[in-house]
């Protein structure tokens, strides 16, 4: 009789990327509308940060970024202000990356401090 023929390997299905949703309430008082619609629009390269902490079953309910808006709008300082078991993190040093790369609106004055909530679950 013909020998059973091998069944196919599994494929690893990639992770379908989906915005997050917009931090909710009081969160987002501090954050300026601008600079929320920036972030969510270049969500992809910043969620990207987050896969292998989802993929690992560690992914926290939410992290908090501050960085800071120059005027030419361009992110500097940018650092993970809570939980702070993540500073100096592999997704600390992706979400610098991240949003260093985003261009936000130009501000007025010296830079404008931003903490950005990401809520995750």
């Amino acid at each position: 009789s013909p020998s059973p023929s091998p069944s196919p390997r599994p494929v690893p299905v990639p992770v379908p990327a989906a915005p997050a949703p917009a931090p909710a309430g009081n969160d987002m008082k501090t954050v300026p509308a601008d600079v929320i619609h920036v972030m969510l629009s270049n969500n992809l390269e910043v969620q990207k940060c987050f896969v292998p902490m989802f993929r690992a079953g560690t992914l926290p309910p939410r992290v908090d970024v501050k960085f800071t808006i120059q005027p030419g709008g361009n992110a500097t300082s940018i650092f993970i202000r809570s939980p702070p078991t993540l500073k100096s993190s592999e997704l600390e040093r992706c979400l610098q990356g991240a949003i260093a790369r985003i261009s936000f609106p130009p501000t007025t004055g010296g830079g404008t401090n931003t903490t950005y909530p990401f809520v995750l679950q």
